[in-house]
């Protein structure tokens, strides 16, 4: 019997190794669009401030799909973590850019704040009512409720206080 060769090659360079969760978010990413969960939050979800720069609400639910999915302790060891992949991270959502976490703060305080006494987001379509997710086959798999707040406004007519 003959010893096989065997070749170590060793490099110094630091490469980081993908993430554990990341296979995870790709699987619910999958699943969400299988199921028209993001283009339904695509279309269906508006905030009155509809981009922050260069991004847009899906580039900011895909950072907080990432975020729960992942197990990490806190947002910013999310996103440390996630760098080095950021563009295959957005990628698994039809995304380019990964958000700054600082743009992502900015985003959510906007929710906080009401606009002309109105709310500063408003979900178009159906009003209160659940969101039927439809399975591609045509057989609806669930619902999520929503919540629509009114003050009296038409849709995508916020600023129109009618006191």
């Amino acid at each position: 019997m003959t010893d096989p060769v065997v070749h170590i090659q060793v490099d110094p360079t630091d490469l980081p190794s993908t993430p554990s969760w990341f296979g995870e978010v790709a699987v619910v990413t999958h699943a969400l669009q299988r199921y028209g969960v993001l283009k339904a939050i695509q279309e269906r979800v508006r905030f009155a401030r509809a981009r922050m720069g260069k991004y847009e609400l899906i580039d900011f639910v895909a950072m907080l799909i990432g975020y729960a999915v992942s197990g990490e302790p806190t947002l910013r060891a999310f996103c440390e973590r996630v760098q080095p992949f950021a563009s295959a991270f957005m990628a698994l959502f039809g995304r380019a850019d990964f958000p700054n976490p600082a743009t992502l703060s900015r985003y959510l305080a906007v929710l906080d704040q009401p606009l002309c006494g109105g709310p500063a987001y408003a979900v178009s379509g159906r009003p209160a009512g659940p969101l039927a997710v439809r399975h591609p086959a045509g057989r609806a798999v669930g619902s999520t409720s929503t919540t629509v707040v009114d003050n009296g406004s038409e849709p995508g007519d916020v600023c129109n206080d009618k006191a």
